[in-house]
């Protein structure tokens, strides 16, 4: 029996060509273009704002209620791509090359698969599985992995769910315009159109922050100015009120260097001041900017006392010092210088006399009386009498005990007063035309008829 020789690989690398597989429904063989769709196609999971995947019914819905080309208008937190300056590290991903990049497995290397395997020899695993007819129908009717763009249908990326996600369901693609016109808007209590009338007439008010103000400004209530510096430049300054308060803002104890007063600004001349000196607690007031002097009292040292008034302004008499009268300085001017002191003989019937007597005349132990003056019979001039009075502040007559005659002199608290302009007399009675201020002393010296 002849023996025909077999090339055995020859013959089983033929018979396990895939033209000589049998295939089945539940074995069928693929090609790697079916396999590398199937693999990038997409898990039926649906989509979420971090992961791609199909879109759910509720998002279609949604979609289904958008205009065309609406958008989420709010200012964007970035800017449109055209705008970004692409770095050695940062770069824009296009869609191809993002299809692409969605295409390639983790780790992939650049390896060519060979054209055909036999699928005997492809042992299968958990990631390598041959697929049955029905499942490839299946996976043919799933979805493309392509995130959708403008120009084709596709897969919603996860960006595009985010961006889903921020618009309101309904929302429509409105575009707000560039501007409106003022007619279509509602006015309210705090929104208000104004107009260039209004506008000029407020820009010609007196900015708040300060300015100047060139006719005249009356203001009706309390005026408060909080400045360091207040400057008035007027011919004439009017105070109604009758005292002007320095130092408004001392509370406590003032200290004893405070000086509080008015300085008379002088040019070149040294100003002068007068103001109240804490430390001492007296007034005083300068003539050269520099050496103070206090402004006396009336009780001062310096002053007369007012004994030493009424005796320095009081006429003299027999008995005591004072002013000569202009009746005293006649006489004495009818005098002859270097006169005696002579005493004439009192006159007899055998002896001449210095004086005679006459009918009003009485001597008596050869003493020559002579009577009082009266406004009917001559005499010696009476003896002067002083009163004395405490104003009260409300008090304008004072009453003397004698009426006075041709001579009166009236003192107000040292100085001697005018009659008329300070005083008038009715017999007895000195009326001020002011009440003396209370416990001012009042000093009447006069010589009554």
């Amino acid at each position: 029996m002849a023996r025909t020789k077999i090339n055995l690989s020859t013959q089983v690398e033929d018979q396990l060509s895939p033209s000589n597989l049998a295939q089945d429904a539940s074995n069928r063989l693929v090609t790697d273009a079916e396999k590398s769709g199937w693999s990038a196609k997409a898990e039926t999971t649906t989509s979420t704002p971090s992961t791609d995947g199909l879109m759910s019914a509720a998002d279609k819905s949604k979609l289904n209620g958008i205009e065309a080309s609406a958008n989420n208008y709010s200012h964007p937190a970035t800017h449109s791509l055209d705008i970004i300056t692409e770095t050695t590290t940062k770069k824009i991903l296009t869609d191809t090359e993002r299809s692409k990049l969605s295409g390639i497995e983790a780790n992939a290397n650049d390896y060519s698969h060979p054209v055909s395997h036999p699928s005997t020899m492809i042992t299968e695993d958990t990631s390598h599985r041959f697929v049955t007819d029905t499942e490839k129908s299946i996976w043919n009717d799933k979805a493309e992995t392509d995130v959708a763009t403008g120009a084709a249908d596709g897969l919603m990326s996860a960006s595009d769910k985010d961006k889903l996600d921020g618009i309101e369901a309904s929302a429509n693609n409105y575009s707000h315009p560039a501007d409106h016109p003022a007619t279509m808007i509602t006015e309210d209590a705090s929104h208000r159109f104004v107009s260039d009338t209004e506008k000029s007439t407020w820009n010609d008010k007196l900015d708040k922050a300060g300015g100047t103000v060139t006719g005249d400004l009356t203001v009706s209530g309390n005026l408060d100015v909080n400045g360091t510096t207040t400057s008035i430049d007027t011919v004439n300054l009017e105070i109604e009120d009758n005292v002007v308060l320095l130092n408004s803002n001392q509370t406590g104890t003032p200290p004893t260097t405070l000086r509080s007063g008015i300085e008379v600004e002088r040019g070149d001349a040294d100003n002068v001041k007068i103001q109240y000196n804490e430390l001492t607690d007296k007034w005083e007031i300068t003539e050269d900017g520099t050496t103070f002097h206090d402004i006396a009292k009336e009780d001062d040292a310096r002053f007369l006392t007012s004994a030493q008034k009424t005796a320095a302004t009081r006429d003299a008499t027999g008995s005591q010092n004072g002013l000569m009268t202009a009746t005293q300085a006649s006489k004495l001017n009818g005098i002859e210088a270097s006169a005696n002191n002579y005493s004439l003989p009192t006159a007899s019937g055998s002896t001449k006399g210095g004086v005679k007597v006459g009918s009003s005349l009485n001597i008596s132990s050869e003493v020559l009386d002579v009577p009082s003056s009266t406004t009917s019979q001559k005499g010696v001039i009476k003896y002067p009498q002083t009163e004395t009075f405490s104003g009260d502040g409300m008090t304008t007559d004072f009453v003397l005990t004698n009426t006075p005659g041709d001579y009166l002199a009236v003192y107000l608290g040292g100085l001697r007063q005018t009659p008329t302009d300070d005083y008038t007399v009715s017999n007895k009675t000195i009326s001020f035309l002011t009440a003396p201020l209370s416990g001012q002393k009042i000093v009447v010296d006069y010589i009554e008829v």
